[in-house]
């Protein structure tokens, strides 16, 4: 393996120089950083970032950390993510986590500059544990938490709104009788203050009770596994009073909502309407088209990378807040 001795030997500098010359300093001129970079190429030298983490106290690796990856939404993020991440330099690793705390203390034994946590399932003392730990920390808070330690940096999409304006829309078209099917995850975990709030399910609940229904004109039922979904929606076929819409608490969760329906024979949206969340990019080439909330899930992932940089690099820095958009697609 050729050493950065071999590269400032041959290139007639010292190896401070061929130091700042990877590292992209201004102290080199032109004419020597192009002698070095042409030593560089010829001898095939890789610096050895185990070598330069040990001395920079920086290993240029980032943990990506996501709740499912049979769920979409989660392996489109870790690819915009890993995009961002390589054009910055820094190694990205993806971890699906789940509910197993064995998983998380193994994560941390490896040193990682920075999170970007896109899983709800922590909790506010978990999140501020990594920070003080000396990790950079992004997260995407989709729900409430409480007490973050300030160094966490959130992204923050109004998903409330987003739910909140579904429903006016849904409503708007006459639908009276809903059924809402969304992920258990949020039972699994509970803050010190009480159950994490679900802002998709507030919103619904919250429009559903503004235009006058009871607890009657809704039916709420929580998936743990993607195969329960057809007893779920089986059991809804069979219910005395009619559900004429379906709000998913994803885009994953609709879609298996509309193949079984379309299985039974049943039209969508002509017998029943099926909203999804998120707007996955599956969900503008599903048949028929999903209605949806857009998340912006492309802005997330090079946001996130940019304010982890920023964090790493001793930079000022802010919160990022943005809105959801509803996106009317064919389902419903």
């Amino acid at each position: 393996m050729v050493s950065r001795k071999e590269v400032a030997e041959k290139a007639n500098v010292s190896q401070a120089v061929v130091s700042y010359v990877i590292n992209n300093s201004n102290y080199v001129n032109a004419k020597t950083r192009e002698r070095v970079e042409k030593v560089i190429a010829e001898l095939g030298y890789r610096p050895n970032m185990i070598a330069r983490s040990l001395k920079t106290s920086q290993s240029h690796h980032i943990a990506f950390v996501c709740n499912d990856f049979n769920n979409p939404f989660f392996p489109q993020i870790a690819a915009d993510v890993t995009k961002a991440a390589f054009e910055n330099g820094y190694l990205l690793s993806i971890n699906d986590l789940g509910y197993d705390d064995t998983r998380i203390e193994l994560l941390l034994q490896y040193k990682v500059d920075g999170m970007f946590i896109a899983s709800d399932l922590f909790t506010s003392e978990e999140i501020n544990a990594f920070a003080q730990q000396g990790i950079a920390i992004v997260l995407f808070s989709n729900r409430k938490y409480h007490n973050l330690d300030p160094s966490v940096a959130c992204i923050k999409i109004d998903i409330y709104d987003g739910m909140s304006r579904l429903m006016i829309y849904l409503l708007g078209k006459g639908h009276r009788n809903f059924a809402f099917i969304s992920s258990a995850r949020f039972e699994k975990r509970e803050e010190a203050s009480g159950a994490p709030e679900n802002y998709r399910y507030s919103a619904f609940k919250d429009r559903v009770a503004e235009w006058g229904g009871s607890e009657e004109s809704f039916t709420i039922e929580s998936v743990v596994a993607f195969d329960q979904i057809a007893d779920i929606v089986n059991k809804l076929l069979h219910k005395r009073t009619k559900v004429t819409a379906i709000v998913a608490g994803n885009d994953a969760i609709a879609f298996m909502i509309i193949e079984y329906l379309q299985s039974r024979g049943v039209r969508v949206p002509q017998d029943v309407a099926v909203t999804g969340f998120d707007a996955i990019r599956y969900a503008s080439i599903f048949s028929p088209k999903l209605t949806t909330v857009d998340l912006h899930l492309d802005w997330m992932s090079q946001t996130a990378i940019t304010l982890l940089l920023r964090i790493i690099r001793k930079q000022p820095y802010k919160h990022v807040c943005w809105d959801s958009e509803v996106r009317i697609g064919d389902s419903a």
